[in-house]
């Protein structure tokens, strides 16, 4: 598992020392992709990105700039916060709760300690990365995570790809319990398109 420099990742507009130093975690993400796939120890066909909070970030920005190195992210309590023009769809599964206070589910907040811009919400990722995908708004098949949790998913469109939303109510800017096993699952039916 990467950890990014001073455990933050320059997630474009967010977040914190890695922003501020202006890392290329693009790259390095890149870098450790096709090292780790060169080696044979990871199917290129199969490279999935996701992450919490600034990784969720990280994760969307993996996708706006690399979509042909990754088949699908997952993105857990983050905000899209970069400029995206992926040229190519990519699958992605979204969770985050309506009572997160740090990157809040109706946008608001600051993106950081030194940027006073607020977080967008998060139906601009949702619906962001289904236009990229050319698919239709979620067909409100619900699958229970938890009591408090409802998933809403395109299923998959004529070019591989979905995008399946994940809503908390009352969760915070936490994990989701069972989130692991289902971003696990939504990775394994969700390879590159290539």
């Amino acid at each position: 598992y990467p950890n990014g420099f001073m455990t933050t990742w320059n997630a474009g507009d967010c977040c914190g020392a890695a922003k501020i130093g202006d890392v290329d975690d693009v790259d390095f993400l890149t870098r450790l992709i096709d090292k780790i796939t060169g080696a044979g120890l990871a199917d290129p066909d199969r490279v999935h990105v996701t992450g919490f909070s600034n990784g969720a970030g990280m994760a969307d920005r993996m996708a706006c700039e690399r979509p042909e190195k990754i088949a699908a992210i997952g993105v857990v309590e983050g905000a899209l916060v970069t400029d995206c023009d992926p040229g190519e769809p990519v699958s992605a599964m979204i969770f985050h709760g309506t009572a997160d206070r740090s990157v809040p589910y109706e946008g608001g907040g600051h993106r950081d300690f030194n940027d006073r811009r607020p977080f967008p919400p998060v139906s601009k990722a949702v619906d962001f990365w289904r236009r990229v995908g050319g698919l239709p708004e979620p067909d409100r098949r619900v699958r229970a995570l938890s009591g408090d949790t409802r998933c809403e998913s395109t299923g998959k469109g004529e070019r591989g790809v979905a995008v399946t939303f994940c809503r908390i109510d009352g969760g915070g800017h936490e994990w989701p319990d069972g989130a692991a096993a289902m971003l696990w699952d939504f990775f394994a039916s969700h390879p590159n398109r290539g």
